[in-house]
């Protein structure tokens, strides 16, 4: 399976189980680490970077 292949299986399952299309920001990153400007791992820290949120503790 070529790695164009294995995105657009893993976008459709995604989508499938949802019913809601992926994000058009999650599409850009998609679309970088297939043309190798970025890694799966750099996909990650980014998805990490925007929605984890890090409450301070008093």
């Amino acid at each position: 399976m070529s790695n164009e292949e294995a995105w657009k299986y893993a976008i459709g399952i995604t989508e499938g189980c949802t019913g809601k299309k992926v994000s058009a920001d999650f599409m850009a990153l998609v679309e970088k680490e297939k043309v190798g400007e970025i890694t799966g791992e750099d996909i990650r820290e980014a998805l990490n970077k925007k929605y984890t949120r890090i409450e301070k503790i008093r």
